[in-house]
């Protein structure tokens, strides 16, 4: 039927032997529509993927383009039974209003979850339908509009660039509303299936080329053009160029990506959180810091080290709460760094904003600092931690940090 390349038999394979329905939208006519998954599922255009772009994909071998789709996000997965609940980490959205927040670590999906891991989150929309409590979007006006506001169930999982996903635009956290049914269509015109739709960390017009006229015109893709979802994922840590936490206020959901993990292979897990805007627990919520009072400065970027400590304690939730038994998750609590120096000419910088850490443990925060040259002879660098789940308890500590008269190696 299809006499293209490896990555669109792939996708007629995906609807011949597992009746997987199409996700993907019509890039071209108007008024645009987004992309529902993307670059991210096998059903929708990730089976273009590759370096050459869909306009590449005819070329035989497939060298510059869909020589490999991706992979399956966690609905399909699902569906096909390539995956089964057990590997996920399934929390009610009403059960995190009572239980606090819930924080767990989720392996790559290329590769079977580490022990102790799971291969995504899911989040169901139970209580209050999505429906009545999202503003319905107009898609007429709104080409970024997900459609009639009908899901049921969060997603959130890795995507690294190994095995099925070696060709997928990067690496990281992957989060998408997603319906029970697999005929989603999301209304309006121009409408399409979309029972899966990724949540986009980067909405603005992704504004390049799509490809170049003989007559050397450009012309641009458009706003419903896949490759828009190209940078769609979420990263850990600051200045990552993206983005470490999303927020549904109208599902009273906040989403974080804490930290990033690689095991001796190279395989990819993160600390992935959620937390309700309608509750957080009956858990004593706490927070302390400590600091060495001095340090010597030494040059260059001198990493200094402060211990956070979760001082809250936990409370006894009940297992049924949530789908997945989650006990063993909701125990933590996030907290939002800040850092501040006072001396003129000295720097100080965080890699992550964000830590998780469960009742009664410690954790280490790393804070970078530098002196240009002509700087104060001395520095004071102020850590502060504010507990996500009550902004009520804060914790700070400060390092005073000294020159002693060594010749300093300024930073370039």
């Amino acid at each position: 039927r299809q006499g293209e390349n490896s990555g669109t038999i792939t996708h007629e394979l995906g609807h011949y032997a597992f009746r997987l329905p199409d996700l993907n939208n019509n890039p071209y006519v108007t008024p645009f529509r987004r992309a529902s998954a993307g670059p991210w599922d096998m059903m929708d255009r990730g089976c273009f993927n590759g370096p050459g772009g869909p306009h590449m994909r005819w070329v035989v071998p497939p060298t510059h383009g869909a020589a490999m789709p991706a992979g399956l996000m966690v609905r399909n997965r699902l569906e096909n039974g390539f995956i089964d609940e057990s590997m996920l980490l399934t929390l009610s959205r009403e059960g995190l209003a009572q239980t606090g927040l819930a924080a767990a670590k989720v392996t790559a999906r290329a590769v079977e979850p580490f022990p102790g891991q799971f291969t995504g989150i899911m989040v169901r929309l139970d209580g209050t339908p999505d429906g009545d409590r999202t503003p319905e979007d107009d898609p007429a006006e709104n080409p970024l509009s997900p459609g009639i506001p009908n899901y049921n169930f969060y997603s959130l999982e890795v995507v690294q660039r190994i095995g099925y996903d070696s060709f997928t635009p990067d690496n990281g956290v992957l989060i998408a509303k997603n319906k029970d049914s697999l005929r989603g269509w999301n209304g309006g015109p121009n409408a399409f299936n979309s029972f899966i739709w990724v949540i986009d960390a980067h909405t603005e017009d992704i504004n390049m080329a799509d490809y170049v006229k003989p007559n050397g015109e450009k012309v641009m893709r458009t706003i419903a053009d896949y490759r828009q979802l190209n940078d769609a994922l979420f990263h850990a840590g600051l200045d990552s160029g993206s983005y470490c936490e999303w927020e549904d206020i109208p599902n009273g959901l906040r989403f974080y990506v804490i930290d990033i993990e690689k095991n001796d292979q190279g395989i990819l897990s993160y600390t992935l959180a959620v937390r309700s805007l309608d509750g957080s627990g009956e858990q004593e919520r706490g927070v302390a810091l400590d600091a060495p009072e001095e340090v010597e400065y030494k040059g260059n970027f001198l990493p200094v080290t402060f211990t956070l400590k979760n001082t809250g304690s936990p409370a006894d939730a009940d297992p049924a709460l949530h789908p997945s038994d989650a006990t063993a998750y909701l125990n933590s609590d996030v907290y939002r760094l800040s850092v501040s120096v006072e001396g003129t000419g000295w720097t100080a910088k965080l890699c992550n904003g964000l830590a998780a850490v469960e009742s009664g443990h410690s954790r280490t925060v790393t804070v970078y600092v530098s002196a240009e040259e002509g700087s104060a002879d001395t520095a004071t660098v102020t850590l502060e931690a504010v507990s996500e789940s009550d902004p009520t308890q804060t914790a700070a500590a400060a390092i005073f940090i000294l020159i002693r008269g060594q010749t300093i190696e300024y930073p370039l």
